[in-house]
């Protein structure tokens, strides 16, 4: 049925507001082809943004003429670096108070609902709805968490303890809420692989994670939902890894598919829609999504739906297969039993680097194959068995 708007802003499918594009919709050709050099890239997919943005600078400091800009940013990240040198007690307490300040205020907006989003059919019922003060609450905290993890993997005091503490409350309240009201869970849960799950000495003790599993329809779309650990550490951790990346791609399908219906939205529902009618969507995609970035979502976008030709999507998989293997080799405590296993069965007893890819290239294509005669023997999706 055709949707009216009932609000002005436009949206896209994080809710956040597109009125950015409205001071000039055409993004220059140096942007839509940047990419960040190899030293600053591997920093950045390390998650340190801190040691990413410190690299960055001394490049600047030691470049050539540099613009307005640069001289302006590397101004404030020298003052922001004396003060940390010189005044750290009184900088972190105005850090505290902004924070805090800033917490209360998006608190505050979600609360008031002045930036609610309503999307509604032609009679009157409710299509969609967003808030951008909650869709930004949550990419605050995403980022937040983030950074966290990498302080707490380069084991900064307290931070582990922190991490307990933070995923078990978050997982407390998901299970309590998640036996409230399953719904509100199942359009994520359907193609994820796993949910947050409370866990005791007693492994009888699920806190009904179980019940949970099945109100929320946990996995039903996933192409590997039927993970079970009943394997050697080694072909479980590549199971787990396999599957995964499965629901990754899954998910970077489902993104393109939003950012596509975003588009679609804009150029009908926005004031100033015929400013959008001529953009395709790779164009758009480019002005949202930096380019390493968009590389691996068009991959996936382009592969065929997995209920009709899964083998297809092999060598995506190893790919990002080998790219997280590559994150492993270079700090193995990004997951210790898989890099300890693939020692173990390396074919040489110097077990190198490239013996360890071997054993779990092999791994990874043994547990691939076994989805794909998985999926061979299930019916697609919405069809009759």
């Amino acid at each position: 049925m055709p949707l009216k708007r009932k609000s002005t802003p436009a949206v896209n499918s994080s809710g956040a507001s597109t009125n950015r594009k409205e001071k000039g919709w055409k993004i220059p050709p140096a942007v839509l082809t940047f990419q960040w050099p190899a030293d600053e890239e591997a920093v950045l997919q390390s998650g340190d943004l801190e040691g990413w943005y410190a690299l960055h600078m001394e490049k600047l400091r030691l470049a050539g003429p540099r613009t307005k800009t640069d001289r302006e940013e590397l101004a404030k990240y020298d003052a922001l670096e004396r003060r940390i040198q010189n005044e750290p007690r009184a900088l972190l307490d105005e850090a505290c108070e902004m924070f805090l300040t800033a917490i209360a205020t998006l608190s505050r907006l979600a609360q008031s609902r002045r930036l609610i989003v309503r999307l509604e059919r032609n009679d009157g019922s409710l299509y969609r709805e967003n808030d951008c003060s909650c869709s930004t609450f949550v990419d605050l905290l995403h980022g937040m968490i983030r950074q966290f993890i990498m302080h707490a993997q380069l084991g900064r005091p307290g931070m582990r303890t922190g991490l307990f503490f933070a995923a078990k409350e978050l997982t407390e309240a998901f299970m309590r809420i998640a036996h409230a009201d399953p719904e509100d869970f199942r359009e994520v849960a359907e193609s994820s692989l796993t949910m947050p799950s409370l866990r005791a000495r007693n492994p009888d003790f699920t806190a009904g994670a179980g019940e949970i599993a099945k109100a929320i329809h946990l996995g039903e779309k996933h192409p590997a939902g039927d993970i079970t650990d009943n394997r050697s550490p080694g072909g479980a951790e590549a199971h787990l890894l396999v599957a995964t990346i499965l629901e990754k791609i899954h998910w970077q399908r489902a993104m393109y598919e939003r950012e596509r219906r975003s588009l679609e939205i804009i150029k009908r529902f926005s004031e100033r829609a015929d400013e959008y009618r001529g953009v395709e969507l790779d164009e758009y995609l480019r002005s949202t999504f930096h380019t390493d970035h968009l590389t691996p979502l068009l991959a996936c976008a382009a592969l065929p739906e997995w209920e009709k030709n899964p083998e297809a999507w092999r060598d995506q998989v190893l790919t990002m297969a080998k790219q997280e293997f590559d994150a492993i080799a270079r700090n193995p405590k990004r997951n210790p039993r898989l890099w300890r296993e693939l020692g173990k069965s390396g074919e040489t007893l110097r077990s190198t680097v490239k013996d360890r890819w071997r054993v779990l290239e092999k791994l990874c294509r043994n547990k691939f194959s076994r989805f794909v005669r998985a999926a061979h023997r299930k019916p697609a999706r919405g069809q009759a068995g």
